[in-house]
């Protein structure tokens, strides 16, 4: 997954950008079925229930990590 870069000189992306980026993130997610979503998947520890290969490296040891909980609620459409 290849996400735009914020333009140097910018805090932020641009509105552009950010559709962009949701798109990218968009085709990660099986909506209302996070524990099917690559978007947590592929970050999640295998021991958790992740894969076993993830190139961006671990970013959630559990699924009870806040910021997979948070990202699983809004796969959830909650």
């Amino acid at each position: 997954m290849r996400l735009e870069k914020i333009a140097p000189g910018a805090s932020f992306w641009s509105e552009e950008q950010s559709r962009r980026n949701f798109e990218t993130v968009s085709r990660l997610v099986v909506p209302g079925k996070p524990e099917a979503s690559l978007l947590l998947l592929h970050p999640l520890a295998p021991e958790a229930g992740g894969n076993a290969y993830h190139s961006g490296g671990r970013q959630f040891e559990s699924r009870d990590d806040p910021a997979w909980r948070t990202i699983a609620r809004w796969v959830r459409g909650g």
